[in-house]
């Protein structure tokens, strides 16, 4: 049984009216209208959630809380994004890093040098081959390099 969706799409004014009508003080109508066009309604919309007033069981219901703005999720949706960028700079130096010390250098994979230490003629023979690999081939093989 296919169940057929029937609310219709809301316009911007309309989204920012029905914010209002549900008790979010949305400031100066244009500057919400800009924002909530880059942003996105559905994209705040889980910004808003600890926003919205409980009844008396404690369920979340579609109204603010008083005392609520628009600014208000805007700024923490903002924080969200710039932490994200923070932890994702992070990770990517991290990430770095651990590849740095679990891959050797270049000359490592050179024909006389790895005779010469005694590893293995061709990479997918080394160890680190196959770590590489299980990871999701961080390092696709190089032809320059004889892999």
């Amino acid at each position: 049984m296919t169940k057929c969706y029937t609310k219709q799409p809301l316009n911007l004014d309309d989204q920012l009216e029905l914010l209002a009508s549900r008790g979010l003080d949305i400031g100066n109508r244009n500057d919400a209208r800009e924002k909530l066009s880059a942003i996105n309604y559905y994209r705040l919309s889980g910004y808003w959630h600890s926003f919205r007033a409980r009844n008396s069981d404690g369920m979340v219901t579609d109204a603010f809380r008083t005392g609520n703005n628009l600014t208000n999720i805007i700024t923490l949706y903002e924080f969200d994004r710039h932490l994200r960028l923070m932890v994702m700079d992070a990770l990517e130096r991290v990430e770095i890093a651990v590849r740095t010390q679990i891959t050797p250098p270049p000359i490592a994979t050179h024909s006389s040098w790895r005779k010469s230490m005694g590893l293995p003629e061709q990479w997918k023979d080394h160890p680190l081959w196959h770590v590489e690999k299980n990871l999701g081939g961080l390092r696709p093989p190089n032809p320059l390099w004889g892999m």
